[in-house]
């Protein structure tokens, strides 16, 4: 049993040298003998051009993920490649052996918004003084990462993708060779965001109420 990094519980489930791509139509350049796709073991990029088709309106950049930032740390980077990894491969046999079922579903785009969840996340528990990695973190710790995005105004909506990743983290715990907590039931629901206070000096927006009888 080969492991990496000291925190893994087991080896991973994918190998390096296998396509992140697998069940889903390549583009004909993309099947040709030697083509350069995505593999689980590219540490550095996941480009998807010329090998999924792009929509007309997404971007070229917008076809790629960058494990940059907080995602160049090991830790972090096998995390984000391992979750990335089961979201695209649902269907994969590893993860069905494993029995991990996610919500919803992935494409290049969600899964560069799942790269910046974890940077965000990262990024939060290194200045609250936190464990550098999740395998120090608790429930309540991510709780509080919930209620410290409501506190600083983040809408709603933006608020449940936050949920939203790290309910499919949780759930792809047994899956993951790094350890994740899990019993997120408690996030299960964004808090309310309450309002910005308004600037000294300034008034409330008028209130208008309607006329008996108006339309």
């Amino acid at each position: 049993m080969i492991l990496t990094l000291p925190q893994q519980r087991c080896p991973s489930l994918f190998r390096d040298d296998e396509p992140v791509v697998q069940g889903q139509s390549l583009l004909p350049e993309a099947r040709e003998s030697g083509a350069r796709v995505p593999r689980f073991g590219d540490t550095v990029l996941w480009d998807f051009n010329g090998v999924l088709k792009r929509p007309a309106n997404v971007a070229a950049s917008e076809w790629k993920i960058r494990f940059s930032l907080e995602l160049e740390d090991p830790y972090w980077n096998l995390l984000a490649r391992e979750l990335m990894m089961i979201s695209f491969n649902r269907r994969h046999p590893e993860v069905l052996k494993s029995g991990v079922v996610l919500e919803g579903s992935a494409s290049p785009r969600s899964l560069i918004h799942v790269a910046s969840r974890l940077r965000g996340v990262a990024r939060w528990a290194r200045k609250k003084g936190l464990s550098t990695y999740p395998d120090g973190w608790t429930v309540e710790d991510l709780r509080q990462r919930v209620t410290d995005l409501a506190a600083e105004g983040i809408s709603p909506a933006t608020i449940r993708t936050y949920v939203g990743n790290l309910k499919n983290l949780a759930a792809s715990e047994p899956a993951l060779s790094l350890p994740w907590p899990r019993g997120i039931r408690g996030l299960a629901r964004a808090p309310a965001v309450s309002p910005r206070p308004l600037p000294a000096g300034s008034s409330p927006p008028p209130r208008f109420t309607r006329r008996p009888g108006s339309r």
